[in-house]
């Protein structure tokens, strides 16, 4: 009976499977067809997203969005902050919309060190004052950077941090003393 029921149970387990691996086979087959759908959908109604279609537009417009092409590269920026910062770290979000005007491309990561995964990125980061903006090497390719370079400072990582002092704004350094 023993061996009857390892049988049944693998048996069970194969068919399983084999309908999990279905089940999957459908779905990504439905995204497939969908897809196709919409853009044959799309290029059949002169809307949508066609690869010609984003070549070839400066703005679109989808269901209530407008999306604005920029010929700027994404530039992702690592906001880095902590609980305990204080007033200094209320800037950040001032900070942050003021740096939209002038790098619309901008991808804002929010990093609180407060919490383990911020402690890590600390250390992996070696960040001695907050607030803190850490930008990725796009930035260097942007209309901004090439008009206020002299804002940011150069990363060993080859990011670029914005010099807070340099915008004269106040920051407090990890032990909480707080610096201008």
């Amino acid at each position: 009976m023993s061996q009857n029921n390892h049988h049944h149970t693998h048996h069970c387990a194969t068919h399983k499977k084999i309908k999990n691996l279905t089940a999957l086979s459908i779905v990504l087959a439905g995204f497939a067809v969908g897809s196709i759908f919409v853009d044959v959908a799309g290029l059949m109604a002169q809307r949508g997203f066609s690869a010609k279609a984003v070549d070839d537009a400066q703005v679109l417009v989808y269901d209530d969005a407008t999306w604005v092409r920029y010929d700027e590269p994404r530039v992702i920026v690592d906001v880095v902050h902590s609980d305990s910062c204080g007033e200094p770290c209320a800037i950040t979000n001032d900070l942050l919309l003021q740096l939209r005007r002038f790098i619309p491309t901008l991808e804002a990561h929010d990093i609180n060190l407060s919490t383990p995964q911020g402690a890590q990125y600390q250390k992996d980061h070696v960040i001695t004052t907050l607030p803190a903006f850490l930008f990725d090497k796009s930035v260097a390719q942007t209309a901004f950077y090439k008009e206020a370079n002299t804002l940011f400072e150069q990363r060993e990582d080859g990011g670029y941090a914005l010099s807070l002092s340099a915008l004269e704004l106040p920051t407090t350094t990890l032990d909480n003393k707080e610096s201008e």
